[in-house]
């Protein structure tokens, strides 16, 4: 299977306390992709992540791939007029193919979400761990858990749910801990 491009990550440089010396155009440039990539999350959960352009016919993904590889190059030579435009065509091809599918009588994805990391790792969310085994045959490079094992992995893990119960809106990045940093005492969060 060809490789397609990747479509840009909108880096979140709107936010001044991480990237106070973001100049006007940066800004603009990736602020300019957020009501994009908000499009391509969506279209991502409804018919998994990246399906969409191989449920459309090969001149319409032809396309998107086009629109998203100048867009790409515009994100790389920081041209802001450019990357409005691009991430504006982008939109239109994204509901294009969206309409294009659904009027081929495709299915949306039946999982309750999806997400990939950026080293590969793949997951899908089902409800019920019965409907794993039609979704496994279709999409291989999945790997799929149920509610039910999601909240028994998580149940153990305390010392999240105490993180995320004195911090609201606290996310975890890594499960990666330090022995040293546990070796010398840790954080004092009083809990």
């Amino acid at each position: 299977m060809a490789q397609r491009p990747k479509r840009p990550r909108r880096e979140k440089k709107s936010d001044h306390f991480i990237s106070p010396d973001a100049k006007a155009a940066e800004s603009k440039l990736h602020a300019s992709l957020a009501p994009m990539d908000r499009l391509a999350n969506t279209m991502d959960q409804r018919w998994g992540i990246d399906r969409l352009v191989e449920l459309v016919s090969p001149e319409t993904a032809a396309k998107y791939g086009s629109a998203i590889g100048r867009l790409n190059e515009a994100v790389r030579a920081a041209d802001g007029d450019q990357v409005l435009h691009l991430a504006k065509v982008c939109m239109r091809g994204l509901s294009a193919m969206n309409d294009e599918a659904t009027a081929a009588g495709a299915q949306p994805s039946p999982l309750l979400g999806e997400y990939r990391l950026d080293d590969g790792f793949h997951i899908g969310i089902v409800e019920d761990a019965q409907a794993w085994k039609p979704i496994a045959a279709e999409r291989p490079e999945l790997t799929i858990f149920s509610l039910r094992e999601i909240a028994v992995m998580l149940k153990p893990a305390e010392t999240v749910t105490q993180i995320k119960d004195r911090f609201p809106g606290a996310e975890v990045k890594s499960t990666k801990l330090s022995t040293k940093f546990f070796n010398e005492g840790g954080d004092a969060i009083p809990f």
